[in-house]
């Protein structure tokens, strides 16, 4: 059940010697509808100089930009009527390059977007492939008129992270 659980709230530590839980074997973002980023799979969390500021397997991203615990949901996209596009499906489509098992970075730009490194895939809610690849900027202030995608619309709206 807790490997269910797509926000990666809820975790188990085996105390049978078994390996505990494994990463997804394809790095993912899943866009949900008017709410956050699902990301699954060996994902890192760095600052722009590469520190680790937090690993797993499963996390919820905020993408509206109000979140009080950024760069995680919060949930606050419910209490603010967040909005996001729909039908970019395929629109920003690339040529993936395989890169093995690599982790998926998440590097965090203060008061700026979301930056991907590695192999990915981004999928709508509806399952449906709208990116893969191994960059990507993705918007985290919820104002990109390219949602899910950055086009520097935090700089207009003096988007804080912090």
């Amino acid at each position: 059940m807790a490997q269910k659980c797509p926000s990666g709230a809820l975790h188990f530590e085996r105390k049978d010697g078994k390996d505990n839980e494994k990463p997804d074997e394809v790095n993912s973002i899943e866009i949900q509808k008017n709410g956050p980023l699902y990301a699954r799979g060996d994902i890192k969390i760095t600052d722009m100089d590469g520190n680790i500021l937090f690993r797993d397997t499963r996390l919820a991203l905020c993408r509206c930009g109000a979140s009080k615990n950024k760069p995680f949901c919060d949930n606050s996209h419910l209490e603010i009527n967040f909005l996001s596009d729909e039908g970019m499906e395929n629109e920003y489509a690339n040529d993936p390059s395989d890169n093995g098992n690599e982790p998926l970075t998440i590097k965090l730009r203060p008061n700026g977007p979301i930056f991907l490194e590695g192999q990915f895939e981004i999928r709508g809610s509806e399952n449906t492939l709208i990116f893969t690849g191994n960059k990507a900027k993705l918007c985290r202030c919820g104002a990109s008129n390219i949602k899910p995608f950055c086009d520097g619309t935090h700089r207009t709206i003096n988007f804080q992270t912090g």
